[in-house]
């Protein structure tokens, strides 16, 4: 981290860390303070210091921790790590991954603004090229910090998933690690390793457990930073095709479930057709044009409730087939397409399910659903669902 900070900043940093291991590495410097906290410890030294003390170097600080992690036994240190990442921890251990990422984000703003070998700007005079600079500048910053965020976790992980059980989000199926396939990838966006697990009763995939084991208010952030620089393709024509095949009324009243941002002109090219479609995405800014972002906005029963790309980004997906039985009228339907019937597209933290195999029946079975039609185009894949 500090060659990187070096290389890219132009900080003089006296980089003088020894070749001793270290159970975090590269992120040591931003988690210090929190490792303190969890194991009772308290020092004097906290990451304020280098702003007060403008002499003290970055590495100089990073080495003056050593001693901290070097009087917590390894043992003690991966014991806590485990405890932070059962499911009951989630209200004590998620505040602090916010402070965080909020924390990194306003040291980095700190480090370029105190620097004296900052990156050289365009001259005043050009505007366009200096705000382009600055822009360039906000991604690094933000692609290194999401980066150590990650990592931070995948290295907790690391110690933690061999003795822990996993649950299949979808039937329950509880086992060791070793009682699933594993399947690994990378997350493109910078999140780091990706380990799912097929499950061997129902067979759906789904993970990774450090996205799972997250809080919606934290996932519900990380989607507004995705969806900050990140557009998908136009997919009107997909939601279009899924939405006729519900086999729509006229004057029934239907929800187009995670429409996405503005690369979609869904829902208002079916009302421009005449047909009465809300649009419900909780990562929009505001509400408006059809378009609500509030669980609570939605009061009223539909006939019928489709989606497109959405159902591999279910983290519950039991308790989400729940809520669409009671959002669906007595006779309603609904169309789930996604290519991720299969394993595709597995490249993300954000996709936590792969409904493949048998899963879907089973899914549709424990909320009250049966399955009456599916379509299979290439990677257009489409299940219709009846509400029981």
């Amino acid at each position: 981290m500090l060659e990187h900070l070096k290389r890219e900043f132009g900080l003089d940093l006296d980089d003088a860390r020894t070749s001793d291991p270290d159970p975090l590495d590269d992120i040591q410097f931003f988690a210090a303070p929190y490792v303190r906290e969890a194991f009772g410890l308290e020092f004097s030294d906290t990451p304020e210091v280098i702003i007060e003390r403008r002499t003290m170097s970055l590495a100089a600080y990073v080495e003056a921790q050593r001693p901290f992690y070097a009087a917590i036994p390894r043992r003690d240190f991966m014991t806590a790590l485990e405890a932070f990442a059962q499911p009951q921890a989630r209200s004590w251990y998620a505040p602090l991954l916010q402070m965080l990422q909020l924390g990194a984000t306003a040291l980095a703003a700190r480090l370029i603004a105190r620097t004296q070998r900052g990156p050289v700007l365009p001259p005043e005079g050009d505007l366009e090229a200096r705000v382009g600079q600055l822009e360039r500048q906000s991604l690094l910053i933000e692609t290194h910090f999401t980066e150590a965020f990650w990592k931070a976790l995948d290295v907790a992980y690391e110690a933690i998933l061999p003795n822990r059980k996993i649950r299949c989000i979808v039937c329950d199926y509880t086992d060791a690690r070793g009682g699933f396939e594993i399947l690994i990838d990378r997350c493109v966006f910078h999140g780091g390793k990706l380990e799912r697990y097929r499950c061997p009763r129902c067979e759906c995939i789904f993970g990774p457990m450090k996205y799972l084991d997250l809080d919606e208010a934290f996932v519900s952030r990380d989607y507004k930073l995705l969806y900050s620089r990140y557009s998908e393709g136009d997919s009107t024509e997909s939601e279009i095709r899924t939405f006729h095949s519900l086999q729509p009324e006229p004057g029934s009243a239907y929800l187009d479930w995670g429409s996405g941002g503005p690369w979609s002109r869904t829902v208002a090219q079916l009302r421009g057709e005449g047909w009465r479609v809300l649009a419900y995405e909780p990562s929009a800014e505001t509400a408006g044009d059809h378009v609500v972002s509030r669980r609570d906005a939605l009061a009223s029963r539909f006939d019928g409730i489709f989606s497109n790309n959405v159902i591999e980004h279910f983290r519950d997906p039991v308790a989400q087939f729940r809520e669409f039985h009671d959002l669906l009228s007595d006779r309603g339907v609904m169309a789930h397409s996604s290519p991720c019937y299969e394993y595709n597209v597995a490249y993300t933290r954000f996709h936590t399910l792969f409904l493949t195999g048998k899963s879907l029946a089973v899914l549709a079975e424990r909320t009250g659903f049966s399955i009456i039609n599916s379509i299979r185009d290439g990677d257009y894949i489409n299940y219709v669902l009846s509400r029981l």
